[in-house]
C-alpha cells in the first residue's frame, strides 16, 4: 500500500506542514510506503484548462509532474492545508486543479481513497467549504472519501496536540480501527466522521448541460422568473402582467 501526503501550506514550519509530516510518519509506521510533498518548496503553476493533458503531458513546465506521478501510484492520498477565507489555501487549490488528467482519462491509475487534514486559526473556522472542495475532488477523480480532521484554534495553541489528532484520525480512517465513524480525543480539536460508501465512476464525468429556459419570461410583479405559470396564479404570461394586475 502506498500513501501520498500533500501539504497545501506556504509555511513549512506551520501547523499544516507539521500535520503532513505526522501523517507521513504514521503511514510509514503502519506499513505503508509513504511520501509527503510540499508544493511551497516547488514551482507549481495554475491550470489553464487548455485540455492538452487529455492526449499527452501537461504543457506547463513546472514541478507538478512528480506529484502526479506519485499520486498515480498511490492507493491513498491525504491533503493537509489551512483554511483561508473560509476555503482551502490557494496552494492546495492549485494542486487540486492540476489533477485534471485524472478526470480527463478515467482509466488512468489514481488513488482509491482520499482524506483531508484541515486546520484553522480561529476558534470556530468555517471548515465546510473546504470539505466540499475535497469531496468534489474525490467524486471527480473517482476516489472513496474517508473523511477529514478539523483542527481549529491554531493561532492560540500552534501545533500543540496536532500529532495526537492526526494519528487518532488516520487510525480510524485507514488503520486498525478502520470503520469507526466517530472519535473523540481529549485535546482541543474535532474529528468529523468519515463519509461511508463508494464513489461510482459513472458520476465522475462532466456535469449535465443545463436545461434551456423557456422562450418567455413572466414579468408579473413579485414573480419575474422563468415559469410555466405565473407565480401569482395567473395564466401564462408572455410579456406583461395578467389582467387582474393591470
Amino acid at each position: 500500500m502506498r500513501a501520498l501526503v500533500v501539504c497545501g501550506s506556504a509555511d513549512l514550519s506551520g501547523t499544516s506542514s507539521t500535520m503532513a509530516k505526522d501523517a507521513e510518519r504514521w503511514f510509514r509506521s503502519s506499513g505503508f510506503e509513504a511520501d509527503a510533498v510540499f508544493p511551497a518548496s516547488m514551482r507549481i503553476g495554475h491550470c489553464t484548462g487548455c485540455g492538452a493533458c487529455k492526449d499527452g503531458p501537461c504543457i506547463i513546465d513546472d514541478d507538478m509532474a512528480p506529484i502526479l506521478d506519485k499520486a498515480s501510484r498511490a492507493d491513498v492520498i491525504v491533503f493537509s492545508f489551512p483554511v483561508h477565507f473560509s476555503g482551502p489555501s490557494s496552494m492546495a487549490k492549485a494542486v487540486i486543479d492540476r489533477f485534471q488528467p485524472f478526470w480527463l482519462d478515467k482509466e488512468s491509475p489514481h488513488p482509491k481513497e482520499c482524506a483531508a487534514l484541515i486546520c484553522g486559526g480561529g476558534p470556530e473556522p468555517r471548515f465546510l467549504p473546504s470539505v466540499s472542495v475535497m469531496r468534489a475532488l474525490s467524486i471527480t477523480v473517482g476516489m472513496r472519501w474517508r473523511g477529514h480532521l478539523e483542527f481549529p484554534g491554531t493561532d492560540a495553541r500552534g501545533t500543540k496536540g496536532s500529532r495526537e489528532a492526526v494519528e487518532g484520525f488516520l487510525e480510524r480512517a485507514f488503520g486498525s480501527e478502520r470503520g469507526r465513524p466517530w472519535i473523540r480525543i481529549p485535546i482541543p480539536g474535532r474529528i468529523l466522521p468519515p463519509i461511508r460508501g463508494t464513489v461510482s465512476r459513472k458520476d465522475s464525468g462532466p456535469p449535465r448541460p443545463p436545461t434551456p429556459p423557456p422562450s418567455w419570461t413572466c414579468r408579473c410583479p413579485g414573480c419575474r422568473s422563468f415559469r410555466t405559470r405565473c407565480r401569482r396564479g395567473g395564466p401564462r404570461c408572455r410579456g406583461g402582467p395578467p389582467a387582474f394586475l393591470s
